[in-house]
This record gives structure tokens, sequence and C-alpha cells, in this order.
């Protein structure tokens, strides 16, 4: 860490209490501050600091950080930061915060550093939501979590914080804890190439807004017309809002951001690594801002997708959550009719069973509608909410993963009759294929040893999942 952040907390700090005082000593001082008129600046904060004022605290602080009117002492700095700090004062924390990560004043603890980001980020401080997420992307002083860190960048970056704005338009680039979305990369990197970056950054302003703007332009060239229509209405509609102290507040804000999200559809999913891999149909996830997912009696958690292969209608998911067991894949190259076929998901969610649902029947066919070799039928009942799900052989080996039913009404139409049962499945070896192609590792299974379907449905309900699509 540079300087330069160090520089600037001062007026941060000034910017950010003239919002809340009206005249006196905090006022006076801001004043003289932006006259360069240290001296008094100085006069008037350190007795109140010594009274125990937090935020002329935080202010002597800053002041022995840049060396304004009086020596740079960081060791006095991250005293008086600490003073706040300890009452709660967010900007302290995160002052105090920066200092244990760059070891000026204290000892360099990145560990103690994340303690101080997260004080102020529960506070809905958006410079320390910012620095929090910055910890957890890099794993500065806490685990790694891609996941986590996107959360706390949105939540800086709603209130318009530019530097986060800018990282959240790169996670939707890239698809880094959140699906990869263009629309809302282009929205991110179109406002953080506006952002204020606050009056301390002024000289640096421009500089800061280059880089949104370049990311901004490129992506366009990988949007359609309609998507980039999307974006620039999504930019225009946009307002801040800040959820810190009691600042600007809109409510309405909030409406025109993709992140007051509701489940909209849900499907099944499967884990087939320990290192938190899961499969599922690309149809379960097509279109969704985000995707969460839930194991029978727990909350929901965030998913990223990984890969995808639209054609097959196969996609590859990852969680931060690490299953206690994962499925086994059939290694066996070919189906065989009439074998038996295990279904264990999702269907009907809020009317079936939330804790999963088994069926049994047949592979029927060895080859879907109008004889397509990728798939296969089968008879056990399928019903919305299963697609994605295993389909498992005696062993309780996977040997396919669910993609849907006959559309029975236009059937009917077709054929003025209505089908039962005629449902499909992707064969397993196609799964694994994609799985390949990724470099996924997984588990396979010979099949050899038939086990009660009550010993499958048990392990099936530790390895399978309800996947919620979010929009």
């Amino acid at each position: 860490m540079n300087s330069l952040f160090l520089r600037t907390l001062l007026h941060v700090v000034f910017a950010f209490l003239s919002t809340h005082i009206s005249a006196g000593p905090l006022e006076d001082a801001d004043t003289a501050y932006q006259n360069e008129d240290y001296a008094t600046v100085l006069r008037l904060l350190q007795p109140l600091a010594e009274r125990g004022d937090v935020r002329a605290q935080n202010n002597l602080g800053a002041l022995y950080a840049m060396g304004r009117g009086l020596p740079e002492d960081y060791t006095e700095a991250a005293k008086w930061y600490r003073k706040a700090a300890k009452k709660g004062l967010a900007l302290a924390q995160v002052n105090l915060g920066q200092l244990y990560f760059v070891g000026r004043g204290v000892p360099k603890s990145h560990v103690e550093a994340v303690r101080w980001f997260r004080s102020a980020a529960v506070q809905g401080f958006a410079d320390g939501q910012y620095h929090l997420a910055k910890s957890l992307a890099f794993g500065d002083g806490v685990p790694q979590s891609h996941l986590d860190a996107f959360k706390w960048y949105r939540k800086a970056a709603e209130q318009g914080h530019g530097s986060a704005q800018f990282s959240v338009g790169g996670a939707y680039e890239r698809g880094i804890g959140v699906p990869q979305n263009f629309v809302f990369a282009h929205l991110w990197y179109n406002l953080a190439s506006t952002a204020d970056y606050s009056e301390n950054f002024a000289e640096a302003r421009e500089v800061m807004r280059k880089f949104p703007r370049k990311f901004r332009d490129e992506i366009e060239m990988k949007m359609t017309p309609r998507q980039l229509e999307q974006a620039q209405a999504l930019a225009a509609e946009w307002s801040p809002k800040n959820v810190f102290g009691d600042t600007i507040v809109d409510d309405s804000a909030g409406n025109f951001l993709p992140f007051r999200n509701e489940v909209v559809s849900t499907g099944t999913g499967f884990f087939i690594s320990r290192d938190g891999y899961l499969l599922t149909n690309h149809h379960v996830i097509e279109g969704c801002e985000s995707v969460s997912l839930r194991l029978p009696g727990q909350s929901s958690r965030p998913a990223n997708l990984v890969a995808q292969d639209p054609g097959n209608d196969l996609a590859l998911l990852k969680s931060e959550s690490r299953p206690d067991l994962v499925a086994s894949l059939s290694s066996r190259k070919r189906l065989q009719l009439g074998q038996f076929a295990i279904i264990f998901g999702f269907p009907l969610t809020g009317v079936l069973s939330s804790s999963g649902n088994l069926v049994t029947g047949t592979v029927s066919a060895l080859s879907g509608l109008q004889d397509d070799p990728r798939l296969f039928q089968i008879s056990a009942p399928v019903q919305p909410g299963n697609s994605g799900g295993p389909v498992m052989d005696a062993s309780g080996a996977v040997i396919g993963v669910v993609i849907g039913k006959l559309n029975a009404r236009a059937m009917e139409k077709a054929i003025a009759d209505i089908p039962q049962n005629v449902n499909f499945a992707i064969k397993g070896a196609l799964a694994a294929g994609f799985l390949d192609s990724n470099n996924v590792d997984y588990v396979t299974d010979l099949g050899k040893q038939t086990i009660p379907v009550e010993e499958i449905a048990k392990r099936a309900i530790r390895f399978t999942v309800l996947v919620e699509c979010l929009k």
C-alpha cells in the first residue's frame, strides 16, 4: 500500500463529517483544513480528542499519518485511530485496519486488518465493505472466498463506491463469485467510469475512471445491441443507496439494481467432486442473474457457474460448500434396456417434500426423441424441478442426468392422445466427457454390487441439492 491512500484520509474524514454536523469546532477545523491552516486544525482538534470526541480522535490520527501540522508519526496515528475505532467509529476502524495491513505504527497483520475492516463493513460503511471484499478476494488475513468477496463488493458498489463498482463489473465479466453476465458487467463498469472517487482523489479522478471506461468499451464488442440497450437503461436509472448513518436514503434506488433477486425457478443438481463441483442442466441456470444451492434442512448458499454446454444441456457449478459425499458416475460403457433407474431430486418445490423425492422405474429406451443418441428414455416419473438430477442404477452409480419429460399437451395436439411416463435423461458418458473437458476429477463405479433402494436414497440425499435460479 503506497502513501497516497494515507495522505487522503483526513479529507475523507472531514468530507464525511460535514454532512452530519452543524457549526462548531469540527466544522471550523474542516474550514481550516481546506485553507491548509493546519496549526488551527490541530489547535481545534487536540482538546476535543483528549476529551473523547471520536471524530476528533480519528481526525487527529489522520494528521499524524499525513504529517500535517506536526511530524509524521504512524504510532501516534494508530493510537488515536484505535481510540475512535474501539468506540465504533467505522472510518477510524478502516484507517486502523489500513495501518495493520501495511504495518505502519503497528505490527503488520492482515488478520487484524480484516477484523477492523469487518467491524466497519457490518455497520454499512462502504469503504470498510470494499477493503473487506479485497481481503476475501485475495485471501489476505482470511480464507479466500470469491463468493463472499462479491457480496461485500456489491454492498459497497450499491452505495456508489467507484472502486467497488469496478470490481463488481470485473466479477460479472469473468464470472468470478457470480454467473457471468455482460449486461451487468457493462452496467457497473459504466457507473465506475463516472464515479466521484471522493474529493480527496480530485487530482487522480480521471486516472481512476480511465480503467473502468476501457473495460466497458471492450466488453461492448462482446454484447448484442439488445444487451447494450439493457445495460445503458439500467445505468440511466441507477442511483446510490447509502445505508450508513443518516445521509442519502433512497429506498427506491434499489429497485433499479440487479441484486434484490428472487427465486423464479428451481431444478436439481448433484455434487461430483469434494472440491464443490456439481452438475445440473444448462436450462436450469440459463438466464439466471445468480444461482444458489440448498441441501435439505440447510439455508441457501451461492454457487458459481464454471462451464456450460448448451447444446447438450449441461452446466458445471462450483460451491464453497464441501459435501461429505459425492456421486459416483457409472463406468459401464453401455446401458441395458430394462435396467433399474432411480431418480432423486426436488420436483414441484413448495408442493412436494422439501427433503427430496425418490422415484423408481426402468430404462425404457436407449435413445431419446427421434433416436437422439445423447439421451435415453426412463419410465420413472419426472416433474418440474427434477431437471439436472441424477439417474442411478441398482448400485447407486449415476448413469444419467434428468433432462425432462415429453410435452404432453403438444403431443396431444399432434397425435390426439396423452403419452404417459415418457421421460428422458442425458447419458452418463456424455456427462463424463463434459467433466473431462473441464478437467474435473470425479469418482467412477462399475456398479457390480446391488444395494437396497433405501441405502441409495440415504446416499443421494447427501450429494443432491436444490438449485435455485434468481432474478
